[in-house]
């Protein structure tokens, strides 16, 4: 049986209010629901979202705000994906 599989799914540049940069990475995990019929299907499951320095994020009301949860030198900074 195969194990679930991260890949990664967008990457995009954020920047804060006050003009730090950075690049947000999110990454959904694949479960593995096989059938005899097809036996490399799989399911899209939980997303997660880091920066590009491998920091938390959790996703702020809308799919282009996140606020970076772990960066001891920016703690709790709000980012906004740059369009």
């Amino acid at each position: 049986m195969k194990s679930r599989t991260k890949r990664e799914i967008d990457r995009f540049r954020a920047v804060s209010n006050d003009g730090y940069e950075t690049t947000i990475v999110v990454y959904q995990n694949f479960i593995p629901v096989g059938t005899r019929e097809d036996p490399d299907e799989v399911a899209p499951g939980m997303k997660e979202a880091r920066t590009i320095d491998g920091f938390a994020c959790n996703r702020q009301g809308d799919d282009d705000t996140f606020q970076i949860v772990n960066d001891l030198r920016h703690p709790n900074l709000i980012v906004r994906r740059v369009k």
